[in-house]
């Protein structure tokens, strides 16, 4: 039995990561610049290419042809393995509720493990960048009085609904947790100085 898996046996704990899952989209996000690199090299190398049947003083047709193979079928293997990998991230990324934290769990070879108390945080809010709005993702973030915390508090790849019912989910916990603060109409402050005074 693994750590997280230990970790993860409270009977209390809430898996937020069912309840609100990450799009498959996030995978194609996390791994878009890979995509994008080996169209490019694909595309340079059919541009660059001497016409059929003829060799240029620096390559010959034939070695062209091998490096040309060999570029396409590696890039292709290893873009295969890239989305193999941010497949297996999408799968074992966890967040949830145990013991008043929120707890979330990233990464397949070192593991990265936060755990947030409910009563610490202070904000909940989405962020989305120009890749993001791309994908229609948008990422999840956690506001804490730790400064350290900003690495790890972050939940990404989730779609426009799962983000926003996340997001509510979570400020009505917190705000369950947080003393509420009265709201006092100038009025009422006025009588309440008037009757120091006396």
């Amino acid at each position: 039995m693994s750590l997280d898996e230990r970790l993860t046996e409270n009977k209390e704990a809430i898996n937020l990561r069912k309840r609100f899952p990450m799009s498959l989209r996030s995978i194609f996000r996390r791994s878009w610049n890979w995509i994008l690199a080996y169209f490019l090299c694909v595309s340079l190398l059919i541009f660059f290419s001497p016409p059929a049947g003829e060799s240029t003083v620096v390559v010959p047709q034939e070695i062209y042809v091998l490096l040309t193979i060999y570029v396409v079928t590696g890039g292709l293997i290893v873009l295969a393995l890239k989305l193999f990998y941010e497949f297996i991230f999408h799968v074992v990324s966890y967040y949830g509720i145990e013991s008043d934290h929120l707890v979330i769990s990233r990464n397949v070879f070192l593991k990265h493990r936060a755990s947030f108390p409910l009563a610490a945080i202070t904000d909940v809010h989405l962020d989305r960048g120009i890749v993001d709005f791309i994908f229609a993702l948008y990422d999840l973030r956690i506001a804490t009085p730790h400064l350290a915390s900003a690495r790890y508090s972050k939940i990404e790849g989730l779609s426009r609904k799962n983000a926003i019912e996340l997001q509510d989910y979570l400020t009505s916990m917190i705000e369950t947790l947080h003393p509420q603060i009265r709201d006092t109409s100038p009025i009422e402050e006025s009588k309440s100085a008037k009757v120091i005074k006396r």
